[in-house]
């Protein structure tokens, strides 16, 4: 049986990054020019003439390759108009031939997810995303969470995690997984603060914790 795995999620949320490292797995057939660059429009993803409603999809469309994967944020821009891609259909599409179908939700801090929106787009679009996200949860369609910054973390560790938990294979190169994931995407949003309230409760309590066990 043909497996497919949809992957999604907010835009700025890391749909290019997952992507790259499914399918820097041999077995894998989709977005495969997306890993010779860093970045490219979602015009270019192979399935996108069925995301955006021109035709179903076929199993001529799956040949080649046992195990796929297809990415696309929510929302998206085609033809420079922000477009909801429709998750449910294509779920649908593909289980009525008779693949097996796994969707993975991708997510990234909130904060971080606002600003890199904003910074792109001109808006944050956290609410198309999360609108759409609950127009999955009516039909019931079942779907993993796929963190962000556990890939940046633990770099091979959470991809073969994934690979396990997807039942679907991945890259088995540690040291080109580290080099994927270790980019840090988040750092340039982060800012060091000197002080909180909350520091003078921690070393207190590391005092008192330090006199009652003396």
């Amino acid at each position: 049986m043909k497996k497919l795995l949809i992957l999604t999620g907010p835009q700025g949320s890391g749909n290019h990054l997952f992507t790259k490292c499914f399918l820097h797995s041999s077995m894998v057939g989709g977005w495969g020019e997306l890993t010779d660059t860093y970045w490219l429009g979602h015009h270019t993803e192979p399935f996108i003439e069925i995301w955006n409603g021109g035709r179903v999809l076929t199993l001529d469309d799956l040949k080649g390759f046992d195990y796929w994967v297809t990415s696309i944020s929510i929302p998206y821009v085609h033809n420079n108009t922000t477009q909801i891609p429709n998750i449910v259909d294509f779920y649908n599409q593909a289980t009525k031939l008779g693949i097996d179908v796994q969707l993975g939700i991708i997510t990234r801090d909130k904060n971080i997810l606002e600003a890199q929106q904003t910074r792109v787009r001109g808006e944050s679009t956290l609410h198309m995303f999360m609108d759409e996200l609950r127009n999955i949860d009516h039909t019931g369609i079942p779907y993993h969470f796929i963190s962000h910054e556990s890939l940046s973390l633990h770099g091979h560790r959470y991809m073969g995690y994934l690979s396990k938990l997807f039942g679907f294979p991945t890259i088995n190169n540690h040291k080109v997984a580290n080099d994927l994931c270790n980019t840090n995407a988040n750092k340039k949003y982060i800012k060091y603060i000197e002080e909180h309230w909350l520091d003078k409760e921690v070393k207190k309590a590391c005092e008192e914790s330090s006199i009652t066990n003396s």
